[in-house]
Formats: structure tokens, C-alpha cells, sequence
């Protein structure tokens, strides 16, 4: 839990979550500690998320646009099935970075 993360280290000034239900999760913990000053990103842009972004409880979220995501990993193994090159290296997608601005 994130609450017994921040009594043990109270210095903290920013948590990058892996994803925004845990993002949320921060939120909620710095809520009930009464801390204003610690910055939370997390990642999805789900509209919870969203929300607390617009409202300033959220610095932002990082949509990486999840069902192109899959549609291109699709993609990309029926033609390495179909014959095609081997995959090598890093395929990169799109990201956006959602703020309040």
C-alpha cells in the first residue's frame, strides 16, 4: 500500500504508477494523509483518470492507446506467421501525454 510507502519514506515528491487504477490508488492515499504536494502520473487515460487530471488531483496520465496497441500486435505476428521477417528490436507505438492543460 502506498500509504505505509509514504510513512516510511514521507520525502517522497512524485509516484509514476504503472497503471491509473493505481494511480487512483495514490490519489486516495494522499487524500487521507492531508498531502497536497506530491505529483501522481499514471498511465491508460481511463476516465477516472481523466477526471482527477481535470480536477488537479492527477498531474496527468499517458494514453498508449490500447486497442491500436493490440490491433498492431495483430497484425505484426500474422505476417511473421504468414512468412514474414522475424520481429527484432523494440516496435513503437503511439503515446499521448494527457494533462489538465
Amino acid at each position: 500500500m502506498f500509504s505505509n510507502m509514504l510513512t516510511a519514506n514521507p520525502d517522497i515528491q512524485g509516484v509514476m504508477a504503472a497503471n491509473d487504477s493505481m494511480a487512483i490508488g495514490v490519489v486516495k492515499a494522499l487524500e487521507a494523509a492531508g498531502r497536497t504536494d506530491i505529483l501522481v502520473v499514471g498511465f491508460d487515460n481511463i476516465p477516472a483518470a481523466q477526471e482527477l487530471v481535470s480536477q488537479g488531483k492527477l498531474l496527468a496520465t499517458v494514453d498508449q492507446f490500447g486497442a491500436d496497441m493490440a490491433a498492431n500486435a495483430i497484425d505484426l505476428a500474422i505476417d511473421v506467421v504468414k512468412g514474414g521477417p522475424p520481429l527484432e528490436g523494440w516496435v513503437k507505438t503511439p503515446i499521448e501525454l494527457v494533462t489538465a492543460q
